[in-house]
């Protein structure tokens, strides 16, 4: 009963709104990904330092 009353509400929201909501969801996943993006990035780096390192 609180689905459709939910699914209600969101066909009666604007685009706008719609948009900023989804905005709001994605923010925290974006997030997350770039943070393990950047960790992977991180790691990568440090191997291509070391290897640089190696041949000096």
């Amino acid at each position: 009963m609180q689905s459709v009353m939910i699914n209600k509400e969101y066909k009666k929201m604007k685009y706008k709104e719609k948009r900023k909501l989804f905005i709001y969801l994605a923010l925290p996943v974006i997030t997350i990904f770039l943070f393990f993006f950047s960790l992977a990035l991180l790691k990568w780096v440090a191997v291509f330092i070391a290897a640089i390192a190696c041949f000096i």
